[in-house]
């Protein structure tokens, strides 16, 4: 065995993937800032005139996406966290990858991966585009630890795929 992580992901970790994977794209980012921006610029004009009604709507509009929606989100990876009941152990070899959430086993090829991402404090064993795994730093440990994990798994998934 190569390395291997025991934890239990906590709500900020999937809140931040969560968050991730809304905003993943620089376009979704300039949307929401466009959107914004017209909603605030909306709810000025409204304020002025005797339309009261708008103003409300333009007003919740206006906070969607920098405030309902995260907030939305935090709930929901509560929600996730809750039934989070027992510690997940993952263990990489070069072959595969071995996954036990308590007495359940599962094994991962290498060739089943479909991507392998650093972001930040995160480090995510993507299976396909909305499933993987999520090891935070405090269970690889150090900034460089975590490095030289991404870099095996990054290689060991490039391996694999050029295999088949």
């Amino acid at each position: 065995m190569r390395y291997q992580f025991k934890f239990r992901n906590s709500v900020k970790d999937l809140f931040v993937v969560s968050m991730m994977m809304t905003y993943r794209s620089s376009f979704i980012i300039v949307v929401n800032v466009v959107w914004t921006l017209a909603m605030a610029t909306l709810l000025g004009a409204c304020i002025g005139s005797n339309q009261k009604v708008m103003a409300v709507l333009a007003g919740i509009a206006m906070i969607y996406f920098p405030l309902i929606q995260p907030i939305w989100i935090y709930f929901r990876c509560r929600k996730a966290d809750a039934k989070i009941k027992e510690d997940t152990t993952l263990s990489f070899t070069d072959k595969e990858i071995f996954v036990k959430v308590g007495e359940k086993g599962q094994t991962v090829s290498w060739s089943s991966v479909r991507s392998v991402i650093k972001r930040g404090s995160l480090t995510l064993v993507y299976t396909d585009a909305q499933h993987g795994f999520v090891i935070p730093r405090r269970a690889i440990g150090s900034k460089e630890k975590q490095q030289e994990f991404y870099e095996f798994a990054k290689k060991a998934a490039e391996s694999a795929h050029r295999k088949k």
